[in-house]
């Protein structure tokens, strides 16, 4: 019966083996801790910046808490009751009123003289509306 061969090459293909495992694992341990401090970096900024609109959003409510809420505001012509839209009018009495301003930019080009009633006035002559009973 012929002698078993023992093979030369087993011996160092192990330790080769496990000096690739040593060296792949040290080079994932050193990718896993680059990445990690780049993300807290990142979370450390983020931190910061919620910190920062956070002061943000105390100084703004605290600078608002004494004006009503947008919704509350309600137009300046006396008797009427719409909310608010621009200038402290509602969106009829604002349009009224740009719609005097253009008409007085007009006149002024062409150098006459316009007075517009006020918003919420009626003019000279019109009758007023009544309101209806119910």
């Amino acid at each position: 019966m012929p002698r078993k061969r023992s093979n030369r090459l087993s011996a160092s293909l192990g330790a080769f083996v496990e000096e690739l495992a040593h060296v792949l694992g040290e080079q994932a341990n050193q990718a896993v801790a680059r990445h990690t401090r780049a993300y807290d970096t990142v979370v450390n900024e983020l931190r910061a910046e919620l910190r920062r609109l956070e002061k943000r959003i105390e100084r703004v409510s605290a600078a608002r808490a004494g004006r009503p809420a947008r919704d509350a505001r309600r137009c300046k012509v006396e008797g009427c009751f719409q909310p608010h839209v621009a200038r402290g009018f509602c969106k009829n009495h604002y349009q009224q009123t740009r719609y005097r301003e253009k008409k007085i930019a007009d006149a002024r080009a062409a150098g006459k003289r316009y007075t517009a009633p006020k918003p919420g006035e009626r003019r000279p002559g019109r009758k007023p509306k009544v309101p209806l009973p119910f």
